[in-house]
């Protein structure tokens, strides 16, 4: 705590902000590293809403299909 007021600060100063710099780069090495694994998941996750609207646009459609030409036949058979 005595230092505070010594020369030799000034060095240390420049380590510290040396230092700092390099950390700050570290981490924002780090978020841009998250941030586009983000991008990935994200990306992966609309792809896969996307098949499962087109393949519960097909189950709908083919279901609509089979009652559609079913339903008829059952009708004049119980009649």
């Amino acid at each position: 705590m005595g230092k505070e007021g010594s020369g030799g600060i000034k060095g240390n100063d420049k380590k510290k902000e040396k230092y700092w710099e390099e950390e700050r780069k570290v981490f924002q090495g780090r978020v841009e590293s998250f941030i586009a694994r983000m991008h990935l998941v994200q990306g992966t996750i609309t792809y896969i809403l996307f098949l499962n609207c087109i393949v519960m646009n097909y189950h709908v459609a083919y279901v609509k299909k089979i009652i559609t030409s079913t339903l008829p036949s059952t009708c004049l058979k119980a009649h």
